[in-house]
């Protein structure tokens, strides 16, 4: 797909697509020449990304001043079918290609070799080589660390063995797959879900409770409603206040669904809820993830990241922005870095100096989208992230290769 398509998604008019076949041809050049596929020509467009992922070629430099050409961003740049064909016949290169000193002169597959840049260019050239991860804090665990709530029951995903368990509950609660939970207290919070209401369509609900362990059973306290209606929405526990906080989703009424910007916090000891500022924009299947005291709102159908202090209750715009808009996302913070997973990158943040590190694409996958109902679990030991999604556990492992399904029966 060539980087006007990308950029006009889905509406295809605004290319040319002669000139897409040409730039599709290069990146299939560059594949055979580097015999593996070239992730990072398949994410948004960055020329100094192009020119090092053509630079380490084991080819001629007439052969990468012509890839050069292919792979140009703009239409009228970039070189036709023709000017190929005449290329590849004869021994002379188009004129908009011929260089006395090609970008890629002097370097090759050894990163050191590579002419001096801006330390920010150069971090995004290289492939991402995941380091050993490592919370900043260990979560306090009961032996449950991921849910899912049903009607009847809770299944929790244990650790270190890694094994669903059922456990019943005392009454019925009213959920579904789009309810999200998180520990509060060494209990769990549960708010929000789209219940079904016949042929009205579905319905946001407002109902908050507490599952709270009673021997063999956990018991569903019901607690106060919230403000508004939603589901889809991120939910956070702030340990020092006692309180959760609930940012955006989506809330469904009789024909019509809203996707929200709108925030609310419950405090626990007085069981009421109250209104936050809105977010700068709307967002909906994501989760929230927490660094240093600051609660860090990622992709979620939107480019901005935006951080939350929960001691004033004012959100920051971040830049720059997150690669891809349109999708859910799984955020988490791992040795000063902010990894966030969505559907089709993988992305790496340098909380410290606010900037990214590394956009890694990867395949979607067409079992899952990867938002979850609660905060994602990182394992030390496996060096690798779990995620809970309507009732399934999925291992992901944050270089991008794969993910993989835990049996939830």
């Amino acid at each position: 797909m060539s980087p006007q398509q990308k950029d006009n998604y889905p509406y295809y008019e605004e290319y040319n697509p002669f000139k897409a076949d040409v730039y599709s041809l290069g990146v299939t050049f560059v594949h055979l020449a580097a015999l593996t596929f070239p992730i990072e020509l398949s994410s948004r467009y960055q020329k100094e990304r192009v020119e090092a992922k053509v630079a380490e070629l084991t080819c001629s430099d007439r052969l990468k001043s012509l890839l050069l050409g292919m792979l140009a961003y703009e239409e009228n740049s970039r070189l036709s079918m023709q000017q190929v064909y005449d290329a590849v016949t004869s021994e002379q290169l188009p004129a908009q290609v011929q260089q006395t000193e090609p970008p890629f002169q002097g370097r090759g597959r050894n990163l050191k070799q590579l002419p001096q840049k801006t330390e920010e260019t150069k971090t995004i050239a290289l492939e991402f080589v995941p380091e050993p991860l490592e919370p900043e804090t260990q979560p306090e665990r009961k032996g449950q660390d991921l849910a899912h709530v049903s009607e009847n029951h809770v299944k929790f995903f244990r650790f270190p063995n890694k094994t669903w368990e059922r456990v019943p509950l005392t009454k019925p609660a009213k959920v579904d797959d789009f309810t999200q939970y998180v520990w509060a207290a060494s209990r769990l919070f549960c708010c929000g879900g789209n219940c079904y209401s016949g042929f009205t369509g579905s319905e946001s609900t407002k109902q908050a409770f507490l599952l709270e362990e009673n021997g063999a059973e956990w018991n569903p306290n019901p607690y106060a409603d919230m403000h508004e209606g939603r589901h889809n929405h991120g939910i956070w526990w702030d340990a020092n206040q006692l309180c959760v906080f609930v940012f955006g989703g989506e809330s469904a009424g009789t024909g019509h669904t809203r996707n929200l910007a709108a925030c609310e916090k419950w405090t626990m000891g007085p069981d009421t809820w109250s209104d936050l500022p809105s977010m700068e924009k709307e967002r909906w299947c994501f989760n929230p993830c927490e660094f240093r005291n600051t609660v860090y709102l990622c992709g979620g159908y939107t480019d901005l990241i935006e951080a939350f202090n929960p001691q004033t209750s004012t959100f920051s715009v971040m830049r720059p922005l997150f690669p891809e808009s349109s999708s859910s996302s799984v955020s988490i913070v791992a040795k000063g870095r902010l990894v966030v997973l969505s559907l089709h990158y993988v992305s790496v943040w340098d909380l410290d100096r606010e900037r990214l590190l590394q956009e890694h694409s990867r395949a979607r996958h067409v079992e899952l989208g990867v938002w979850c109902n609660m905060a994602p679990i990182l394992d030390v030991e496996d060096g690798q992230f779990y995620t809970s999604c309507k009732g399934d556990c999925w291992r992901v492992q944050l270089d991008g290769s794969g993910k993989y399904r835990i049996n939830s029966r």
